[in-house]
């Protein structure tokens, strides 16, 4: 079987207790992980951040990676950016950053998956994982497993939503950390993917909802599809706080 993994990144980014330096290395270390795990894997690697990769970090990840996209100048990403009020629901925690964070991620995932079904990058994959980057595959992570379940879409057990059913209308969620799914099924991803960014945006235009990447899996991948392992193998540290979570 062949594995592709898709990085989600945000290297260059103001948020959280990780300065750049910091998450350039915990990609890295994402990377390294890839590669003692399923060391023919495809690695791509998608940037999403407020400022685009510098010279020094694209130096040092090309040589690390097999394609780097780097959405930072889409004009629909900076148009994103520049927006300086979003309207969310009423008193709520939710901030900007919140919505810039699951929005853009999202856009930029789809974007880069309907690229790279159309440039041939997936013809000779089997499997294709999406990865938080600054997370790792750990001990758990085990390529065999996923030999016996070719066809199926693969998520950590779903979890019960922290959020009141008024913020979106969804009371359950997937983890978004690492999940895969079988090549052959890119279509229907693409389409989750498009279905998910519309009901996000409506969500946030119509300033009574929110709805993060999280939940919006949760809604829109096909459940006859999905199964579930207790434990799907990625660890790391959240960015608000780097309080460690293992999946």
């Amino acid at each position: 079987m062949k594995h592709a993994f898709m990085i989600t990144s945000a290297i260059n980014v103001d948020m959280g207790i990780y300065k750049p330096i910091d998450r350039l290395g915990q990609t890295l270390m994402t990377i390294k992980s890839i590669k003692e795990k399923v060391p023919d894997a495809k690695i791509i690697l998608i940037e999403s951040a407020p400022a685009p990769l510098n010279d020094r970090q694209s130096a040092i990840l090309e040589h690390q990676v097999d394609l780097i996209v780097d959405c930072t100048d889409d004009p629909s990403v900076r148009e994103m950016y520049e927006v300086k009020e979003w309207t969310v629901v009423k008193n709520s925690k939710f901030t900007r950053q919140d919505i810039l964070k699951n929005l853009i991620e999202t856009y930029c995932f789809l974007s880069t998956i309907t690229m790279c079904r159309n440039d041939g990058e997936f013809e000779d994959i089997d499997r294709i994982h999406k990865i938080s980057g600054r997370y790792v595959l750990n001990n758990n992570f085990d390529s065999s497993r996923y030999e016996l379940l070719y066809d199926r879409i693969i998520m950590a057990v779903k979890q019960k939503s922290q959020f009141p059913m008024f913020v979106n209308g969804i009371d359950t969620q997937y983890m978004s950390r690492l999940w895969s799914w079988p090549a052959k099924e890119t279509d229907q991803i693409i389409k989750a993917y498009t279905d998910g960014l519309d009901f996000m945006m409506d969500c946030i235009k119509s300033g009574m909802a929110y709805c993060d990447i999280e939940h919006m899996l949760y809604k829109y991948l096909p459940k006859d599809l999905i199964t579930e392992f207790a434990k799907i193998g990625v660890e790391g540290g959240l960015a608000p706080n780097g309080s460690i979570v293992n999946d």
